[in-house]
């Protein structure tokens, strides 16, 4: 959803120019009170902001910005750009805070790869040294652990081969450094 906060005249025939062109409903504000209510009550994508409104009343703007969330804002002139113009704007901010998003997304998705593939190696060394050194008859438990480690890997790195036929690079534990099953300890 699109909030449109302005005093034009026009004000609605841009917000239905907005909504055809992103396929998102448009609200209307009128008063950055009204938005800041709006703001509070909804979840909105973008907030498109009549700059005459930022110029007569900056704090009032602030204190609605402050309820916009994670919304994009778009600061636009309605006085001087037409409804076309108005649309591209929205249009190219939408777009880039969608790459933002994917962005930030990959690289939580790194970190947590990254954190996953320490804490998973680590265990595996762990689970075949103590194999090493374990008496036959406590070994069991500990190929139940190792088996379960490996069944974890491989899930991880079915996700990783989902996440990036989807969305590009994903969790990948080999090139990471996860060792094969240690020898005797199949997968």
């Amino acid at each position: 959803m699109i909030l449109l906060i302005t005093t034009s005249q026009c004000a609605q025939e841009c917000a239905n120019a907005i909504s055809e062109s992103t396929g998102e409903p448009a609200d209307v504000a009128d008063s950055l009170v009204r938005a800041a209510s709006q703001l509070r009550v909804n979840s909105y994508s973008a907030v498109v902001l009549d700059q005459s409104l930022l110029e007569t009343t900056p704090d009032e703007a602030d204190m609605a910005m402050d309820h916009a969330g994670t919304a994009v804002i778009v600061p636009v002139n309605l006085a001087l750009c037409g409804r076309e113009r108005l649309v591209r704007q929205v249009q190219a901010c939408l777009k880039r805070r969608q790459r933002e998003r994917i962005a930030a997304r990959e690289a939580v998705l790194g970190e947590l790869q990254s954190a996953l593939n320490r804490t998973i190696t680590g265990m595996m060394l762990s689970i075949d040294l103590a194999l090493q050194a374990t008496p036959p008859e406590a070994s069991e438990r500990l190929r139940t652990i190792r088996e379960l480690m490996d069944k974890l890997y491989r899930q991880l790195e079915s996700i990783g081969a989902t996440e990036e036929r989807t969305n590009g690079p994903g969790l990948d534990m080999m090139s990471a450094g996860v060792a094969d099953p240690a020898p005797g300890n199949p997968r």
